[in-house]
């Protein structure tokens, strides 16, 4: 890197959801921000479910707004306010009932087991219309037992006054209840100074057999499942739909 020297420091280790060094929106947007393979299966979903779309896990935007841009009503909603307030979106209070519900990017792992899974599932059926469909992307497969380092091709954003979040893979650790995924970001100011940090994210076991059962028993309706290829820099991914009960058969 050019200019002045670079002034390292480490600030250890943060885990999703815990406060880091630099812009959340921006760690976000980089990380996520650049994968497009999904893009047009939600279109699709979005298209064949005929009603607003609402995007669990919406982060910034990026599944959302694809579908705005393409004159579908959406409703985006994610647990980090930073990210709210960067898509601007309504609140969960605002809510109205939708006919279609999408939850991109793996998140149905990260819900911490089976009783958070249901109270996913059990909460969409006071929101989703009768016969309205929920649609969850998925791991197509789980790697085998133990650890590999990706990659290392940064994922990088830069923000006004020359900040940098780079984001560069540093490993990826699998055990018998899921995989952590590591990432080391750097955080580059105007005057060259470094800080920098590992992330973690931990995405657990779940297979779309299991998901399948447990929506069923909640009595939702199993429909087809969708595969999403992988990618140079993405795992590939099967997309499980769902009917919620009382629609038209």
């Amino acid at each position: 890197m050019s200019g002045p020297e670079l002034e390292r420091s480490a600030t250890g280790v943060t885990r999703a959801g815990e406060a880091g060094i630099g812009d959340p929106v921006l760690w976000h947007e980089a990380e996520c921000g650049g994968y497009a393979a999904d893009l047009r299966f939600w279109e699709q979903l979005a298209a064949d479910g005929g009603g607003p779309v609402l995007d669990l896990g919406a982060g910034s935007g990026r599944v959302s707004l694809h579908l705005a841009r393409r004159g579908f009503e959406v409703i985006a909603v994610d647990s980090d306010p930073l990210l709210i307030e960067a898509l601007r979106t309504k609140a969960a209070a605002e809510l109205a009932h939708v006919a279609t519900v999408i939850a991109p990017m793996q998140l149905l792992h990260l819900m911490d087991g089976p009783e958070g899974r249901a109270r996913v599932l059990e909460g969409l059926l006071t929101l989703i219309e009768p016969g309205g469909c929920f649609h969850a992307a998925l791991l197509a497969d789980m790697p085998a037992l133990g650890s590999f380092k990706p990659e290392p091709m940064p994922d990088v954003r830069e923000s006004e006054g020359m900040w940098v979040h780079a984001s560069i893979p540093a490993a990826v650790e699998i055990d018998e209840e899921g995989l952590d995924i590591v990432r080391l970001r750097q955080l580059v100011g105007p005057d060259g100074t470094l800080e920098e940090e590992h992330n973690v994210i931990r995405l657990e076991r779940l297979e779309a057999e299991l998901l399948e059962a447990e929506a069923a028993a909640l009595g939702w309706e199993v429909l087809e499942r969708t595969p999403v290829d992988e990618t140079e820099d993405h795992v590939a991914s099967v997309i499980v739909s769902l009917r919620a009960p009382g629609g038209r058969s």
